[in-house]
């Protein structure tokens, strides 16, 4: 969890009160933080963290720290967030989303081999502004629509994406009811 400084806490199974994570590293703890900053993705039991701005992290619930994971294929810069559906990590920019390979959920370099890819989405109204997991896949959130990525289980191409109808957008991931 996060509180409004960037400061994160964790709590143990058991625990009945939340401990401060180490102020050691991200760098997150500012005024500045937002909360919609933090995107979460997890594949095969691990949840990997992304602080947007700074990279990916896993929690180590032994050190009580976050650890730096390397996403191999994908700019740190240019990456808003990630999530997760199907064992693929999925990571997006304004303008493009990407997909993990399904050996190696770190890595987003293109290959036919090991399934990972991306592109642009056809059909986006605008600047993506997050993107969320549902029961059948994707949600993309754009600034004006919402893209509906459906899940093929082709490793080739493993979302169908089409525009959902009516849709207006995304301002903020708090403002969205999930699986309702």
């Amino acid at each position: 969890a996060w509180a409004e400084d960037g400061r994160a806490y964790d709590i143990e199974e058991g625990d009945t009160a939340w401990t401060a994570l180490p102020d050691t590293f991200p760098p997150t703890i500012t005024p500045a933080f937002d909360i919609n900053d933090v995107t979460l993705g997890t594949v095969n039991g691990v949840t990997y963290i992304w602080y947007r701005g700074v990279g990916c992290f896993i929690y180590d619930e032994f050190t009580h720290t976050l650890n730096n994971v390397t996403l191999t294929g994908i700019s740190v810069p240019d990456t808003l967030g990630i999530t997760s559906y199907g064992g693929y990590l999925i990571a997006y920019t304004e303008e493009q989303i990407a997909w993990s390979s399904l050996i190696d959920p770190t890595d987003f370099t293109p290959s036919q081999v090991t399934g990972a890819g991306g592109g642009s989405v056809a059909g986006i109204g605008g600047a993506i502004q997050f993107i969320l997991p549902n029961d059948l896949g994707l949600l993309i959130y754009a600034h004006s629509n919402v893209i509906a990525g459906t899940y093929t289980g082709n490793a080739q191409y493993p979302f169908k994406l089409r525009e959902a109808p009516s849709s207006k957008g995304g301002v903020s991931l708090d403002l969205v009811a999930h699986e309702a």
